[in-house]
């Protein structure tokens, strides 16, 4: 994902965008969740049962902060 999208994603300890989303929230993953990172949000599209299946990556404009979020509205 990183060389994908250009960004820096990296906890040290996880090896997938799914495992990486689940070390940032702070509860268990919804669908729906978002996170912010840079100036893209990441946001949960599927989970099967307590795995990620599938996520979206949008850009947006330069978002300088990585925390979770609740729903879109809260992003814009």
């Amino acid at each position: 994902i990183n060389d994908l999208l250009g960004t820096e994603i990296d906890d040290g300890v996880v090896d997938t965008i799914g495992g990486w989303m689940y070390s940032v929230l702070t509860k268990k993953p919804e669908k729906g969740d978002l996170i912010k990172k840079g100036n893209f949000l990441f946001v949960i599209d599927k989970m099967d049962e307590n795995r990620i299946e599938r996520i979206s990556v949008k850009q947006q404009p330069e978002l300088n902060n990585v925390e979770p979020l609740r729903n879109l509205e809260e992003a814009l």
